[in-house]
This record gives structure tokens, sequence and C-alpha cells, in this order.
């Protein structure tokens, strides 16, 4: 984040555009989790290259779902075919050094997805 200095006797629009520049970098640098709602059929997730992802997280949103996960189409190397009965948290705490997609295969219901990652890892 760049510093601005704001010196006594600026003016209100030097000080406020001193201010918004620091917040946007700062909100900038925040990184915010994948988000999915409401997938009932198979979909995918793009990872970028230099990234940890931290956790995956799943909520049934409607019927009674299943779901897989994997790195190729209809792949489980992430996660095997698990029931989603209530909050199913997966710890996948993996680096990936190259863009990548996930493939998620829900089926018998609706999910939700959430991935918190880190991007620009190293």
């Amino acid at each position: 984040m760049a510093r601005t200095i704001i010196n006594n006797g600026d003016s209100g629009l030097t000080v406020r555009n001193a201010l918004n520049s620091m917040t946007s970098d700062l909100y900038a640098g925040v990184i915010m989790p994948l988000k999915y709602a409401n997938q009932s059929s198979n979909f995918t997730a793009s990872i970028a290259a230099d990234t940890w992802v931290e956790q995956i997280f799943v909520t049934p949103q409607s019927g009674v779902p299943d779901i897989k996960i994997g790195t190729s189409l209809g792949g489980n190397e992430i996660l095997d075919t698990s029931l989603v009965s209530s909050y199913l948290p997966i710890p996948t705490q993996q680096y990936f050094p190259s863009a990548t997609t996930l493939y998620f295969t829900p089926s018998g219901g609706a999910v939700n997805v959430r991935i918190d990652l880190i991007t620009s890892y190293r």
C-alpha cells in the first residue's frame, strides 16, 4: 500500500483523495473467497497460478446432495463422493503452482460451495 502524506492545512478534497487512494490500495489486497451458490449440475472453479487453497466448504441448498471434487472432469482427487447432509468442511491445504481448474460434480440436489484461498502465495 502506498503511503500518502496528509499535511496540516491540506484542503478537504486533497485529504479525501489521499484517504480514498490508501483505502483502495488496502481493499485491493484483500483476498475474497470464491463462492458458488445453488449448484445442482457439474461446474468448475478456476484457480490462478501460485495459489494456496486452504479449505473448501460445502452446504446443502436443496434435496439430499452428494458431491465429488477433482482436478479433472469427473475426478475425485480432492474429495471422493460424499453426502452433504449439513455443513461439510474439506481441509484441502494444497498449493497450485500453475493455473488449475477444479471440477465439482454434485448430484441428488443443489449445494453452496465456498473456497478459501490465498493468491500470489510465494
